[in-house]
């Protein structure tokens, strides 16, 4: 097996030393061509240094240890079209039986908390000759 060309690059930490880091080739799962919005520069937040591709972008976040709500979409979509599927009635026996299961377990665990619901709690009724 050959390994792939590996890149390193200097960069400099928040408290100005050096550190050498090592930059990973990004990978795209893309099947077909994609288009790219433009890149915004901007100035970053964490370290005060402008970060103006998408390279810089991404060492930058490398090195300080951060992310981008954007590398989440994929996620959220996901999660979406779990939720849509669930309303639409479409789970599987499997995902339903999943799902009864942890229902269940919060119901429990919310029982031996001492939790009761309101429509389960006893009403408050007044005594003979309170007003």
């Amino acid at each position: 097996m050959t390994a792939g060309k590996r890149s390193w690059r200097q960069v400099e930490l928040s408290d100005g030393s050096t550190k050498l880091v090592e930059i990973f080739p990004r990978k795209s799962n893309a099947k077909v061509p994609e288009v790219i919005k433009s890149f915004e520069p901007f100035i970053s937040p964490v370290t005060g240094k402008a970060v103006m591709t998408r390279g810089a972008l991404r060492e930058h976040n490398y090195v300080n240890k951060v992310t981008n709500s954007e590398d989440y979409t994929n996620f959220w979509k996901k999660e979406e079209r779990r939720r849509e599927r669930f309303f639409d009635g479409e789970y599987t026996t499997a995902e339903r039986n999943e799902l009864k299961s942890d229902i269940a377990d919060s119901i429990a665990r919310a029982s031996s908390s001492g939790y009761v619901p309101e429509h389960k709690k006893q009403p408050h009724l007044p005594e003979l000759g309170d007003e």
